[in-house]
């Protein structure tokens, strides 16, 4: 079943206590968000979501409006809503990706926004993907060194140029892999060197994931925000953090 005609799951409004933790097709998720600018709400400039389109097509997704706090969940949630509402339009992540950039442009915010969007299909293990101005994820397959993921192809969305550079990038995620999508406040720092930060990502990931532990989503999730963030009150930025395994089908939970 490949048509898009609704989502059979999906994360709600991602809560920071209890984190979110569940599972798609063979896939065992966890999100985990830290906001910023001393909001009691557990949400705000950045999103993420799992949503089930078919028996064999499941769609992930972390996105970024530009700026922090309350100010910008009016703008993150219109982002959200709209990726919910293309992604049963529109095939593919480059058509998808490129009808979200259009679409933010329409509506004349001056403000950007980045978005990391992928298509699994359980079936064949196969993730295809596009970036739009997002960090890229970080993958580790059986323990190996954890890895990056191809840098983002399109400018930020509200640019207008999607359509002409969007480009798919395709991985095979063997069970046992461990994906790692995030927003950038997770690894950018004042007068820190971004790349030293998400080396040090990497390297969180890849202990993290040691096969030998055998920690699950949620436990990996909480262990690379209590690495990198480990003091919340004092986040310089919206924070979230959604961490993919695979897993063998009676394991995916």
């Amino acid at each position: 079943m490949t048509e898009r005609t609704a989502w059979v799951s999906q994360v709600p409004l991602q809560d920071v206590h209890p984190d979110v933790a569940a599972r798609a097709g063979d896939l065992g998720y966890a999100g985990r968000y830290v906001p910023t600018d001393g909001t009691d709400q557990p949400i705000a400039g950045d999103f993420y979501d799992v949503l089930t389109l078919g028996e064999d097509l499941i769609a992930l997704c972390v996105g970024d409006v530009a700026g922090h706090g309350p100010k910008v969940l009016p703008q993150m949630q219109t982002l959200r809503e709209a990726v919910r509402d293309t992604v049963l339009r529109e095939t593919g992540p480059v058509a998808v990706v490129a009808a979200l950039d259009a679409y933010w442009e329409s509506l004349g915010i001056e403000t950007l926004a980045t978005l990391w969007y992928g298509e699994y299909r359980p079936s064949t293990g196969e993730l295809t993907y596009v970036s739009a101005g997002h960090p890229p994820p970080v993958l580790t397959v059986h323990g190996d060194p954890t890895r990056l993921l191809a840098l983002a192809s399109a400018p930020p969305l509200g640019v207008g140029l999607a359509h002409k550079h969007a480009a798919n990038n395709a991985e095979v995620l063997p069970v046992g892999s461990v994906l790692v999508a995030y927003s950038d406040g997770l690894v950018e720092r004042r007068r820190i060197d971004i790349e030293e930060q998400i080396a040090a990502l990497q390297q969180v990931v890849t202990v993290a994931c040691d096969p030998a532990r055998s920690g699950s989503a949620r436990e990996i999730a909480a262990e690379i925000l209590n690495s990198l963030v480990p003091d919340p009150d004092r986040a310089e930025d919206d924070v979230c953090v959604l961490v993919v395994v695979r897993r063998e089908p009676a394991e995916a939970a």
